[in-house]
């Protein structure tokens, strides 16, 4: 009801909360860029190889794992089980198990922490932000939000641990 609520009497804070659950992700990729570029300008060591490498493998992986839990496990998506269905225009109405957004805000943060821990404390912050603001609009459930989290950050930790420099 409150979701409801919010899509009819304050639409652009709705819209607003939308989009960041959206784009979350990209503000992450974009943070990372700006300090890659700035380690570079600064002509400060780094294996950029092995970061790529390890943003690669991590991002295959993950989405594999999603493709096969999303068609053994996926449910309806949260809003479609409630009787939301004219958000249906907007939100995706496929059924889904892992939420992609939150995974990869996760391999991002994990990603970052080779570049800098405050970027990395930032992306895990916008990680989480992200995540839960998808489960309160009713795109994924808590749980989907949750194993995403937890299979990338096992996923990009291990692989963190194989490129280790």
């Amino acid at each position: 009801m409150i979701l409801r609520e919010l899509f009819e009497t304050n639409f652009s804070i709705f819209i607003s909360i939308f989009l960041f659950s959206e784009f979350f992700i990209w503000l992450e990729l974009l943070l990372i860029l700006i300090f890659l570029v700035l380690k570079f300008l600064r002509k400060k060591p780094f294996d950029y190889k092995k970061f790529f490498l390890q943003a690669l493998f991590s991002l295959v992986s993950f989405y594999l794992i999603k493709i096969i839990l999303d068609y053994y496990f996926g449910r309806p998506r949260p809003y479609l089980s409630f009787g939301y269905d004219y958000f249906s225009y907007i939100f995706p109405t496929n059924k889904t198990f892992l939420s992609g957004h939150s995974g990869l805000g996760m391999i991002f943060a994990v990603l970052s922490f080779r570049i800098s821990k405050f970027l990395s404390y930032f992306n895990f912050f916008l990680s989480t932000i992200g995540g839960i603001l998808r489960s309160l609009l009713l795109i994924h459930w808590p749980y989907e939000v949750i194993a995403s989290w937890w299979i990338a950050f096992l996923i990009s930790t291990l692989l963190y641990n194989i490129y280790k420099e």
